[in-house]
């Protein structure tokens, strides 16, 4: 957990928002294909 903090402060401090948008988007994205994959399986 200490991993994911650090992270956080670091992308805090550098203001990447936009990183964080694009990281969320992508792992959004991700966890829907597993849900319609389930649901096509």
């Amino acid at each position: 957990m200490q991993v994911a903090r650090c992270v956080a402060k670091y992308a805090l401090a550098c203001h990447s928002a936009s990183r964080w948008n694009t990281a969320m988007k992508m792992l959004k994205a991700s966890l829907g294909d597993v849900k319609t994959r389930r649901l096509q399986g």
